[in-house]
C-alpha cells in the first residue's frame, strides 16, 4: 500500500519561469502537506536540477525563454529508466497541436492556468500514487519479509485503486473490471492456455485501461462523438498505459503491458496504436478486446445507449475476422452461457456502492473479497522460471543464457544440454518451465527430442520453443504438428526471444 506518509514525502520539481506561478504552487502544495519541493525559474538549469534532485513528479511550464517545455520534456524522456515519473504540463494555451506533440513525446497530464486548487491536488496525488506503486512492483522494499506476499499486496492495492478511480470518474462501475477479468480467464482456459497463464491473464486484464488516468475527465465523460484531435488524445491512453506498466520482469506485468497497449488493435489491422494485424497481436490482448467490447456495450455509458446481451453477442459474431480474432470469437460464442452467468453474478444493480465514503475511503468488504480471489499469494516472475537450453554449440548455449540473463532470468535457473539425449536425462531428474532447443543436432535432433518430450506424461505440457537457422516451411510445419509452441529463426535478438517466450506460455 502507498501510505500517506510516503505520498507526502514525494519529491516535486516545479519548472516555470514566472515566479508568481511558482509561489502559488509551492503554497498550495505546502498547505496540503508536500514539503520536499524544488523550483526552477531558469529553464537552462532544469535538466541539471532534474538529475540531481531525482523527482517523483515534474510540473512543467510550456512557454519559457531560452529552453521551452517541449525541449525539456524530450530531454527527460531521453533519460528513460524503468521507473514511471509523471510529467504534468502547466499551460494557459489551448493549442491542440502543442498538446498532441507533448502527449506524443510522453507528457502524462495537463493542468490549465489559472490553476484550480482541488484539481491540482487531486491530479498530483493520483499520479504520485501510481508512480510509487509502479516502482514498488519492480523493486520491493529492503525490509520486506515475504516477497511474494508483498507483491500480492501491492497488486491488490493497485486493482482496488483502479476500481475506485473508475467509480469516482463516473466511467463505469468497479464491477466492469471484475466481469472483464472473469470473462478473460474463461476464454483463456477454453482456448487452451495453461493454468498459470489463465490466472495471470485474469489478474493482468484489470490493468487494461489504466492509461485513461492520463485522459481528462471532460474528455472521458463527453457525450456524443469525439473530434479528430480528441480521438488522438483518447487513443494515446494505450501507449501511456503500456509505458506505465513496462519494465517489470513479472509475467503478470508483461501480460498487463501487452493488454494495455494492444487491446484496441484489430484483427484486420485497422486498430491502434500500431495497426497490428492478426497473430501479431498478443493472445491476451485479443481476448480482452472481445471481453471489453461485450461488457462496455452492455453497461451504462455517458455517450451511448445500453445494448442487450443478444445484440452484443451478435455484433461480436459479425466482427469475427474483422475486429476480432475468429478463434477467440468462436470460443466466446461457445461458452456464452458461462459468460451470461458471470454477467449476472456481478451485475451493477447488485452492487450499488463499491466504496464507503468515509474519511479513509475504505473499500467495501464484499468487493475486496471478490478481488482477493483474483490474487493468489504468488506472482510468478521470470527469475523463478527454470529453462533448459539444448544446442550442440556451446557458444550458442552461452549466447542464449546471456540474453535470458538480460531479460531477468536467474543464471542458476538456466540449465544447458549439448544434445537431445542429455536433455532427456535432465528433464527426467528436474522440473523445467520451458525448453529452448536447436533443430539440427547429431544423434538426436530437435524434432526427435520434441517427440520424446510430448510422449512423456511428466513433460508433455512443458512449453517448447524450437530455435534454429533452418527457415524451411516443411520443417516448421513438422514441428507444429508434433506440438512445438513457437519456432524462432536464428539469428534473433533479445526482444524477439522474449516475444516468443511470452507467446509460448500463452498456448
Amino acid at each position: 500500500m502507498v501510505t500517506d506518509d510516503k505520498l507526502f514525502k514525494s519529491k516535486i520539481l516545479i519548472i516555470d519561469d514566472e515566479q508568481p506561478n511558482v509561489i502559488l504552487l509551492e503554497e498550495l502544495l505546502n498547505n496540503e502537506g508536500f514539503h520536499d519541493l524544488y523550483s526552477v525559474l531558469d529553464s537552462r538549469k532544469a535538466m541539471e536540477c532534474y538529475r540531481t534532485f531525482m523527482p517523483d513528479i515534474v510540473l512543467l511550464d510550456l512557454r519559457m525563454p531560452h529552453v521551452d517545455g517541449i525541449q525539456i520534456l524530450e530531454e527527460i524522456k531521453k533519460i528513460g529508466g524503468k521507473s514511471f515519473i509523471p510529467v504534468v504540463i502547466l499551460t494557459a494555451e489551448n493549442d491542440k497541436d502543442i498538446r498532441l506533440r507533448a502527449l506524443n513525446i510522453g507528457a502524462t497530464d495537463f493542468l490549465n492556468k489559472p490553476i484550480e486548487y482541488k484539481e491540482v491536488i487531486a491530479r498530483i496525488k493520483n499520479l504520485l500514487t501510481v508512480r510509487h506503486m509502479s516502482s514498488h512492483v519492480d523493486k520491493p522494499e529492503a525490509d520486506s519479509v515475504d516477497h511474494s506476499k508483498y507483491l500480492h499486496d501491492v497488486h491488490l492495492d493497485m486493482v482496488l485503486r483502479i476500481v475506485r478511480s473508475q467509480k469516482n470518474k463516473g466511467i463505469g462501475s468497479g464491477n466492469h473490471i471484475i466481469r472483464l477479468s472473469h470473462y478473460a480467464k474463461l476464454i483463456a482456459k477454453q482456448s487452451g492456455c495453461k493454468h498459470n497463464v489463465c490466472e495471470s491473464i485474469f489478474r493482468a486484464s484489470a490493468f487494461y485501461d489504466i492509461g485513461k488516468i492520463g485522459v481528462s475527465d471532460q474528455l472521458l465523460l463527453k457525450k456524443g462523438k469525439l473530434s479528430g484531435d480528441e480521438k488522438i488524445i483518447m487513443q494515446n491512453h494505450t501507449s501511456f498505459g503500456a509505458d506505465l506498466l513496462s519494465g517489470s520482469d513479472s509475467l503478470l506485468m508483461k501480460l498487463a503491458c501487452n493488454i494495455a497497449l494492444q487491446h484496441h488493435e484489430r484483427w484486420d489491422g485497422a486498430g491502434y496504436p500500431n495497426q497490428l494485424k492478426g497473430g501479431a497481436i498478443s493472445l491476451e490482448a485479443r481476448i480482452v478486446a472481445v471481453c471489453d467490447v461485450f461488457d462496455a456495450v452492455t453497461s451504462t455509458r455517458p455517450y451511448a445507449d445500453v445494448w442487450s446481451v443478444e445484440k452484443a453477442r451478435n455484433y461480436i459474431a459479425e466482427q469475427s475476422a474483422k475486429q476480432f480474432d475468429p478463434d477467440v470469437v468462436s470460443v466466446f460464442i461457445k461458452c456464452f452461457p458461462e459468460i451470461l452467468k458471470i454477467y449476472k453474478q456481478f451485475e451493477d444493480e447488485d452492487r450499488t456502492a463499491f466504496i464507503t465514503h468515509g474519511s479513509a475511503g475504505k473499500m467495501d468488504k464484499e468487493i475486496i473479497d471478490k478481488l482477493q480471489v483474483m490474487l493468489p499469494n504468488t506472482l510468478i516472475s521470470v527469475e523463478d522460471y527454470r529453462v533448459l537450453i539444448v544446442d550442440d554449440s556451446r557458444v550458442m548455449r552461452q549466447v542464449i543464457k546471456g540474453i535470458l540473463k538480460q531479460l531477468g532470468y536467474q543464471f542458476t535457473n538456466l540449465v544447458d544440454a549439448d544434445g537431445g539425449n542429455a536433455a532427456l536425462l535432465k528433464l527426467s531428474h528436474n522440473n523445467f518451465n520451458l525448453v529452448l532447443s536447436d533443430l539440427v543436432m547429431p544423434k538426436m535432433d530437435g524434432l526427435e527430442l520434441l517427440k520424446a518430450v510430448r510422449s512423456n506424461p511428466q513433460t508433455k505440457d512443458v512449453p517448447f520453443i524450437m530455435v534454429s537457422c533452418v527457415n524451411d516451411k516443411d520443417k516448421i510445419q513438422d514441428a507444429i504438428t508434433m506440438g512445438v509452441n513457437q519456432y524462432l529463426v536464428k539469428p534473433f535478438n533479445a526482444y524477439q526471444l522474449e516475444q516468443k517466450i511470452c507467446q509460448a506460455l500463452c498456448k
